[in-house]
């Protein structure tokens, strides 16, 4: 049994609700924040953080940070979770359900969601609050015990890297 790491990504800057002419669910990423997630995934992969699993909501701005992130993941698809979209707040057991049946081999699984929903779930697992999760931003988490993903409650997992691509410098 081994210590879970599970890395909540929050997905980048969409086109405005007010400027899209159509559902929520469709709106895109803004190109121009591509290089944001860019510098996100190189300090994941510096610092060897790679995903057995990707956990995706299935909203287009999500499975395009999905794929800027896939060449880290070691799997061939990521699993998309509808009911990532329309979790409704303060509802943990939805995203209890999902990580628990996941298999022992999955050491880190990445979760490319949205605010508030992934806030609340940080907070719920780490057992303490805090402030939102900026847009393109990575919290890793680590359980607190070496358990399997059915373990994996409230507090039962401690934050070892918050990154946001402001605080990445260029090269």
């Amino acid at each position: 049994m081994k210590r879970r790491t599970l890395v909540l990504i929050r997905h980048g800057k969409a086109v405005e609700a007010e400027e899209f002419e159509g559902d929520d669910f469709d709106r895109p990423l803004l190109d121009k924040w591509e290089k944001d997630i860019e510098k996100i995934w190189k300090f994941l992969r510096l610092s060897g953080i790679r995903p057995n699993r990707i956990i995706t909501s299935p909203a287009k701005r999500t499975i395009e940070t999905t794929e800027v992130l896939r060449p880290l993941f070691k799997g061939e698809d990521f699993q998309v979770e509808k009911d990532i979209y329309t979790f409704d707040l303060p509802d943990f057991t939805l995203f209890q359900k999902i990580i628990a049946p996941l298999d022992e081999s999955d050491e880190t699984v990445f979760f490319i969601g949205h605010n508030l929903s992934l806030t609340y779930f940080a907070q719920f697992l780490i057992g303490t609050s805090g402030p939102p999760l900026k847009k393109w931003s990575a919290l890793v988490l680590r359980s607190k015990e070496k358990c399997g993903w059915d373990k994996i409650t409230e507090g039962s997992m401690e934050p070892i890297y918050y990154v946001t691509p402001t605080f990445l410098r260029e090269e």
